[in-house]
């Protein structure tokens, strides 16, 4: 987004181990009250997966356990911007980034 606009991420999940990774680089600094925040759509709920700050270099990981009591399969992820030391239970409206779309092959 205009937010974040060289910024990108990457994510896998091993179905073996139950646990994810995302990786981002190119990520602006965060002013010193704001962190970075994963969320999901999993079945009919919006569940937070963590926070983050990006390193010097613009670089951020983030492993990720989705919670157990969510059943459904994931239909979207997302990363928003927060205010550090608030709990929430649905994100702002200051998105980063956005799921890509699915690639199409091109004729």
């Amino acid at each position: 987004t205009s937010l974040a606009p060289t910024a990108n991420c990457g994510y896998v999940w091993s179905s073996k181990q139950s646990v994810g990774a995302l990786t981002c680089r190119d990520l602006p600094t965060t002013a010193f009250f704001l962190q970075y925040e994963l969320w999901a759509t999993k079945g009919d709920k919006t569940v937070p997966l963590g926070t983050f700050v990006p390193r010097n270099d613009g670089t951020a990981s983030l492993l990720v356990k989705f919670p157990g009591e969510t059943p459904g399969s994931v239909a979207n992820m997302w990363v928003t911007l927060e205010q550090n030391g608030m709990t929430r239970t649905k994100p702002s409206n200051d998105i980063v980034l956005n799921r890509a779309p699915d690639q199409q092959a091109a004729r």
